[in-house]
């Protein structure tokens, strides 16, 4: 980004924008059970939880519970951003376009 301090003390910006992917993707499957179980895979970050500490899986359990049903469900979670990540890696991207 190139900054230019105009006299009314505001700064002229001129950045360049660029769509980048932001998302995690989640395929559920659910199987009619004698009792309810729920299976996390993570793929893309090993620091995600697979068990109930994960908000996917409570998820999946309020609903199961709320609805009074039982069933053998898996989520597949594939990290497309990481957490703590933060768009460092963009803004690296940024300063490496405009430092050529």
């Amino acid at each position: 980004m190139f900054f230019e301090r105009l006299e009314t003390g505001y700064h002229r910006v001129d950045m360049v924008m660029h769509a980048i992917e932001l998302c995690d993707k989640l395929r559920i499957s659910a199987v009619p059970s004698a009792q309810m179980r729920i299976e996390i895979e993570c793929v893309g970050a090993d620091n995600i939880p697979k068990d109930c500490e994960n908000i996917a899986c409570k998820a999946a359990d309020r609903l199961l519970s709320h609805m009074s049903l039982k069933a053998d469900v898996r989520i597949g979670l594939e990290k497309g951003y990481l957490q703590r990540q933060g768009l460092q890696v963009a803004a690296a991207m940024r300063l490496q376009l405009y430092s050529r």
